[in-house]
C-alpha cells in the first residue's frame, strides 16, 4: 500500500511540474531580485495619465478601486492611478517625477515630444529608466513582434528605449492616383509604366501627354492622403493606385502617446515591477479595457460580445447635443482618450470612438508598411 501511495504522490509531484513549467505570467523577468527570493513583495505604484474633462469624480473613484483590486491579487502591485486633466498634466508629472518616496511617480503617459525633453532634462537629470534590457528580455520580448517596428525603432533615443509607445494605427499613405482608362486606354501608356510611377515628376510624360490631348491632367493624375483602405476604393473607380509614400513614424508621432518609467536609483525593484504594469496595459485585455471603458454595467455595456463592441451607458442610439448632454450629466461618465491607455488594438471596440473591426483589420495591414522618418 505504501508503494502505491507514494507512487500516486511521485505522479503527482511530475504533474505539478509540468503544469508549472507550462505557466507563463505577464512580464515575469525580474532583472533587480536576487534570484533566492522565494516571494515577490507587494509594492505600491503611482500611475499619472491623462483624463477627459466631462469624466465624473465617482467615476474616476469606482474604476481607481477595480484596478487596485486587480494588479494587487494579480501583481502584488496596489497601482493607484492618477487621473489629470490636460491642461495641468505636464506640470503635475514632472513634479511627481521629481518626487521622493511615496509621492514619487512611477509610471507616466507621455503625450508629446515636449513632456519627453522636460523629463530628459529635468535639473536633477534624466528622470526616465532605460527599458531597452526588458525588451531584450524572454519575457517581455514579446513587445518587440506586438508593438509595429517602426513605432519602436522611431521612439528610440540616442539608439536607446526611455518610453512604451502605445501601439496603434501609423501615419496615413500618400498615393498617386492615375485614371486607368485615360492613360492606359486612350493615351496607350502601358500598365507595367503606369504602375511604376511614384511621385507627379514620374508622372511628367503622361502629365503632359494628357495637357496637349485637351484633358485636365490635374483631374486625372493626383496625389492624395489617406488610410490603408482608400487604394481599394480608388482603384474600385478605375484609377491605378501606386504607394508614393508609405505611413511614417515621426518623433512628434512617437512620443504623442507613450509611457515611461521614472527610474527609482534607490530600489529598482520598482522599475521592475512598472514594466510588469506595462507589459500588462500591453496584454491583460481585463486591465487594458478597466482603464478605458471602467466597469462593464456601471461604465459601459457590451452590445456585441462575438466582436466584443460595447457603447457608453446611457448613450445607446444618442448622438449630437443629445449624446454630450448624456455624457456630460451622467454621474457613471467614464472618458478616456483610447490612444492613451495601451494597445489599442487589445482595447473592446466602440462605434462611439470610431474603433471598428475594419479600422483594426486595416490598421494591422497598415503598420506592416510603416516606416521611420529619416
Amino acid at each position: 500500500m505504501k508503494k502505491i501511495f507514494s507512487l500516486f504522490l511521485c505522479i503527482a509531484l511530475m504533474c505539478a511540474m509540468l503544469v508549472g513549467c507550462g505557466e507563463k505570467e505577464i512580464g515575469s523577468y525580474l532583472p533587480n531580485y536576487p534570484e533566492n527570493v522565494s516571494r515577490v513583495d507587494k509594492l505600491t505604484l503611482n500611475l499619472y495619465i491623462v483624463v477627459e474633462d466631462n469624466t465624473h469624480d465617482n467615476a474616476i473613484t469606482t474604476v481607481q478601486r477595480m484596478i487596485k483590486q486587480h494588479t494587487e491579487s494579480k501583481y502584488s502591485t496596489i497601482l493607484n492611478v492618477h487621473y489629470v486633466k490636460a491642461a495641468e498634466y505636464n506640470e503635475k508629472v514632472l513634479a511627481a517625477a521629481n518626487a521622493q518616496g511615496e509621492n514619487m511617480a512611477n509610471i507616466v503617459l507621455i503625450n508629446s515630444e515636449s513632456l519627453l525633453n522636460s523629463l530628459m532634462n529635468t535639473a536633477s537629470g534624466n528622470r526616465l529608466c532605460d527599458i531597452s534590457t526588458y525588451l531584450d528580455s524572454r519575457d517581455f520580448g514579446t513587445l518587440n513582434t506586438q508593438i509595429p517596428t517602426a513605432l519602436l525603432e522611431g521612439s528610440k533615443v540616442n539608439g536607446r528605449l526611455y518610453t512604451l509607445p502605445n501601439s496603434r494605427v501609423i501615419g496615413d499613405y500618400e498615393y498617386l492616383v492615375i485614371d486607368k482608362e485615360i492613360a492606359r486606354d486612350v493615351l496607350k501608356f502601358s500598365p507595367t509604366e503606369l504602375m511604376s510611377y511614384k511621385s507627379l515628376e514620374d508622372a511628367a510624360p503622361l502629365i503632359e501627354a494628357m495637357n496637349q490631348n485637351g484633358y485636365n491632367a490635374s483631374e486625372l493624375v493626383y496625389l492624395v492622403r489617406g488610410k490603408y483602405e482608400l487604394r481599394a476604393e480608388l482603384e474600385a473607380d478605375n484609377n491605378y493606385v501606386n504607394i508614393a509614400t508609405y505611413p511614417t513614424v515621426t518623433k512628434e508621432f512617437a512620443f504623442a502617446s507613450c509611457f515611461g518609467i521614472i527610474n527609482n536609483p534607490d530600489d529598482k525593484r520598482y522599475n521592475d515591477r512598472a514594466m510588469q504594469i506595462l507589459f500588462a496595459l500591453n496584454n491583460d485585455v481585463y486591465l487594458r479595457n478597466l482603464l478605458q471603458y471602467g466597469v462593464e454595467g456601471t461604465n459601459y455595456t457590451v452590445v456585441d460580445n462575438d466582436v466584443k463592441r460595447v457603447t457608453y451607458i446611457d448613450t445607446t442610439g444618442l448622438t449630437g447635443e443629445a449624446l454630450e448632454n448624456a455624457l456630460n450629466n451622467n454621474e457613471n461618465v467614464y472618458n478616456m482618450n483610447l490612444f492613451y491607455t495601451g494597445d489599442v488594438f487589445n482595447a473592446y471596440f466602440c462605434s462611439e470612438l470610431g474603433w471598428v473591426k475594419s479600422v483594426y483589420d486595416n490598421g494591422l495591414m497598415q503598420n506592416k508598411d510603416s516606416v521611420v522618418q529619416q
